[in-house]
């Protein structure tokens, strides 16, 4: 298991990061340093404590590169709205409000290069979906998109629209 951080005493800051860095194995650019204790040099050189860094490495961004689709994607992929639409159906008849349910990808990728699950909900008189300043439906989004998560093991982003309202 790789070590992410490390907690070096030296007599200087600059003396503790570089004697950090050669333990590390790294560059100064991938580390974080924080100070716990400056030290000090007591009275006549006598007393004194030596200064306490703590270096973090930087998490390593890695850029992916989106691979072909394959056929197990793609039925990840439909599995995944399904089960999104799904979901979404059994709150609303657990919270006895009656709609149609679609669920479809986004265009445009999130920030993580992933495509977010548009969730789209019709029906007669939702308003009680929406809530006040849309906090219910925000609510609902951030539940639903918890739920979806965990299905997929990784984080989904999911965006909830109730009667056109996000748009």
């Amino acid at each position: 298991m790789e070590r992410t951080t490390l907690e070096v005493i030296a007599p200087s800051i600059e003396d503790a990061i570089s004697r950090g860095i050669e333990q590390l194995g790294v560059s100064r650019d991938m580390i974080d340093v924080d100070v716990l204790d400056e030290g000090s040099r007591g009275f006549l050189g006598i007393g004194g404590r030596q200064v306490r860094v703590r270096l973090t490495l930087k998490p390593v961004e890695q850029k992916l590169v989106a691979a072909p689709t394959s056929r197990a994607d793609s039925a990840a992929e439909d599995h995944l709205l399904a089960y999104s639409a799904q979901v979404t159906r059994e709150m609303l008849l657990r919270m006895k409000v009656s709609a149609r349910v679609s669920t479809r990808y986004a265009s445009e990728p999130d920030s993580d290069g992933d495509l977010p699950v548009l969730i789209d909900i019709r029906g007669d008189d939702l308003s009680i979906l929406i809530g006040r300043r849309a906090e219910t439906l925000n609510a609902l989004q951030y539940l639903l998109a918890l739920i979806v998560s965990k299905e997929a093991d990784h984080w989904v982003q999911v965006v909830v629209d109730v009667e056109g309202y996000r748009n």
